[in-house]
């Protein structure tokens, strides 16, 4: 039988607004194109097609923080903090 782990935190699970992703991920989705566009189309009139789609990763910063996401520290239930004495 298939076991399905359901967290007892709601907090924790995120809700998918438009395209089956985060506000987050949109947020940042939309500020990756916001500057890699105008990028594109601004080197491309100068250096070439070659030249700005080699410079285009450089607006991806703004994606790859809003699609990657640092794990939370969880501390065991089992775990007891000690007091000072």
């Amino acid at each position: 039988m298939a076991y399905v782990p359901v967290p007892k935190d709601l907090n924790a699970v995120k809700t998918k607004v438009l395209l089956n992703l985060t506000k987050r991920q949109l947020v940042c989705f939309g500020a990756g194109a916001a500057l890699g566009v105008p990028l594109f189309f601004l080197l491309k009139a100068h250096t070439g097609v070659s030249t700005a789609a080699i410079c285009m990763p450089s607006s991806t910063t703004s994606i790859r923080s809003g699609t990657h996401r640092a794990p939370r520290p969880t501390r065991s239930p089992r775990m007891k903090m000690s007091s000072a004495s």
